[in-house]
């Protein structure tokens, strides 16, 4: 029975490397180095010339592929070597480990145990730069939408599952229904959250970690009666601009979306927020978004493209044939869409999906009467007034009929 150590890896490890990798652990050498082509090496003990170990690999790893455990202390792991030690000395278990850690150093990676569960990785891989006090930033706000039908305590279940599984820093660090928020999910455990969230008649707000600031559930249905449930996530933007931290964002997105059947996400760029260290303040001068699910009735789809946007069962057919094909991805029970690969703000996006645009313009990029339509006035207010859209799928048109 071997010992087996898994090496996660975010970058593509190489044979020379490996090679040089092995010689440098004392007692260690490549067998045959044309195993690497058949992603097994043999490694054995320089004295005896005996097959002490195997090196398994590289293979290509999902993120559903990852323990929990290794994706809490690495960010973006991509390649899985698997190094395995098929002699019980205790000699050769640390050498295994030594070569193991190794690896991880030299492609920057973690190193998995898999008989005692232990997590090894150097220096800390999951730390995004943060802002400094007073700086402006940029957001980038991520809004679910499903109805209330759809939504039970497994609702939190299925998030905080998806966030260990993509991005662990959007989990509620703190949590409650007013602020200072009162409780710490690393005290109360997940059933804490589910009875919080079960009995909260409004929003259930939550702090979570960098790049990650801060989110909020809908009252449970059951409690406050709303056609429309959402949950909402602000996260630094600058950040994301890394494709690791953007990777784990989709992942989450997109999944969640899925699980809890929602008929629109977005996920959408707000300018000039004033950092103040440890969240964002407000002047008046900020970039506002347009919420279009207000006292949780559903007005339809933004006036204008977002950065990424979800379209589930009730909008695809009506969006799809509008979309970039290139910038489109179907998943298990919607539709996914990108403008862009970086975060890119509104203003930016308007120009590209119309050649004349203006902010209350129905624009071109999808049917104009699936959009609301921004009203007259002052665009700075937080709630700007807004006309619900021409054309509301059925399912979605009794949200207005109940909230009405």
């Amino acid at each position: 029975m071997s010992l087996d150590l898994n090496v996660y890896l975010t970058r593509v490890p190489d044979l020379p490397t490996v090679t040089e990798l092995a010689a440098k652990t004392p007692g260690i050498a490549v067998d045959d180095p044309s195993g690497w082509e058949n992603q097994h090496l043999v490694l054995t003990s320089r004295k005896a010339h005996d097959p002490i170990y195997t090196l398994e690999g590289p293979f290509l790893v999902e993120p559903e592929d990852i323990p929990e455990e290794v994706t809490a202390r690495l960010l973006g792991a991509s390649h899985l070597l698997t190094v395995s030690i098929h002699v019980s000395s205790e000699t050769a278990i640390n050498l295994g480990h030594e070569f193991a850690r190794r690896l991880a150093r030299a492609f920057d990676g973690a190193v998995h145990d898999t008989t005692t569960d232990e997590i090894w990785a150097r220096g800390a891989h999951r730390v995004a730069p943060k802002p400094t006090r007073g700086d402006r930033i940029s957001l980038v706000s991520v809004y679910w939408h499903t109805l209330a039908e759809n939504v039970d305590t497994f609702m939190v279940d299925s998030y905080l599952n998806a966030c260990r599984r993509y991005l662990p820093e959007a989990l509620p660090k703190r949590y409650g229904g007013f602020e200072p928020l009162q409780h710490k999910l690393s005290d109360t455990g997940d059933d804490g959250l589910k009875s919080a969230w079960k009995t909260e008649s409004l929003w259930l707000m939550f702090a979570a970690s960098a790049p990650c600031i801060w989110g909020s559930f809908s009252a449970n249905p059951a409690v406050w009666p709303q056609p429309v449930w959402s949950l909402h996530l602000d996260l630094q933007a600058d950040p994301l601009s890394e494709p690791s931290w953007r990777e784990g964002l989709r992942g989450l997105f997109v999944t969640f979306a899925d699980e809890l059947k929602c008929f629109f996400a977005s996920a959408e760029v707000t300018r000039n927020h004033i950092w103040n260290g440890r969240s964002t303040a407000s002047d008046g001068l900020e970039e506002n978004l347009i919420y279009t699910a207000r006292n949780g009735r559903w007005h339809g789809l933004k006036p204008h493209p977002t950065w990424w946007a979800y379209y589930g069962s009730d909008y695809r057919a009506l969006v799809e044939g509008h979309l970039d094909p290139a910038r489109i991805q179907s998943t298990e029970f919607g539709l996914f869409h990108e403008w862009t690969d970086e975060p890119t703000d509104r203003d930016t996006l308007i120009r590209m999906a119309s050649p004349r645009p203006t902010f209350r313009r129905r624009d071109s990029w999808l049917p104009s009467d699936l959009l609301v339509t921004v009203l007259p006035g002052d665009t700075r207010q937080r709630y700007v007034e807004i006309e619900p859209a021409k054309t509301i799928p059925a399912g979605l048109r009794m949200s207005q009929e109940e909230a009405g």
